[in-house]
């Protein structure tokens, strides 16, 4: 109703059920260009999982494109132990999306003999309570590249985050004419599968205009290494979004 403002209440059905689903829907019509135009929306709901398809036509020849749409649609009951999406909530708290660690590889011995690199982690939380997990480690004085991958699932309560890995491997990679560049597999190892819950929160840097993903833990993990929240973050991983300043890694084909 806020988005188009029909000149009449919308009509709406009654909520019907199938197979652990409702539906619901509700046309109502507007005015677009002086000319009399037809909203209908459709919201289908279960299983912790909602989505909604709106259609608009100013020419009812296209009525029956939509109805065929609609009816093609077939929503089905999850697979019984499949993951559930997490709790999201709103702009300052919602994690779902791809989240980036990186710095500079400041050991000691890159320090004292000038040589230098990089590692960059990275999550991608998705809507259905999955997760991914990256990690490249790139040296100048190695020969390799390293991969971590790792994937699971995760689940929200409140402000703490359990994330709950099924697979992690480690990889090494030859560096492809001697640069940071994929080359060939060399080796692959699981690692120890680690099942934590972190206390999470957003902080909005306004200096950046950026929000950021804050994960805290009572030591540091296998998996994020060590913290860099400093001190206004203790025993903290400060993850900002993927953006052109902090792109996605690029994985081996």
């Amino acid at each position: 109703v806020p988005n188009y403002n029909p000149g009449s209440g919308p009509v709406s059905n009654k909520t019907e059920e199938s197979d652990g689903w409702k539906i619901k829907s509700g046309t109502g019509t507007f005015i677009f260009n002086n000319v009399n135009t037809m909203v209908t929306m459709v919201t289908m709901s279960g299983f912790n999982r909602c989505v909604s398809i709106v259609a608009t036509t100013n020419n009812t020849e296209y009525v029956k494109d939509i109805t065929a749409l609609l009816a093609s649609i077939d929503v089905k009951k999850p697979a019984a132990g499949s993951a559930q999406p997490a709790t999201v909530n709103n702009e300052g708290t919602s994690i779902i999306g791809t989240w980036d660690n990186s710095a500079s590889d400041q050991s000691s011995f890159s320090v004292n003999n000038g040589v230098n690199g990089y590692i960059v982690s990275q999550y991608t939380f998705r809507p259905d309570g999955t997760y991914s997990f990256y990690t490249k480690t790139f040296k100048y004085e190695l020969d390799k590249l390293i991969l971590v991958r790792e994937n699971g699932t995760f689940q929200i309560s409140g402000n703490s985050i359990s994330i709950n890995p099924q697979k992690s491997t480690l990889e090494t990679w030859s560096k492809k004419n001697n640069v940071d560049s994929w080359g060939r597999l060399l080796s692959t190892q699981s690692r120890t599968l680690e099942k934590l819950t972190y206390q999470f929160t957003k902080h909005y840097f306004s200096g950046i205009h950026e929000w950021n993903l804050i994960m805290r833990a009572d030591k540091q993990t296998q998996r994020d290494g060590p913290f860099n929240g400093g001190s206004s973050f203790s025993n903290s991983w400060i993850y900002s979004p993927v953006s052109s300043s902090h792109p996605l890694i690029k994985l081996p084909n």
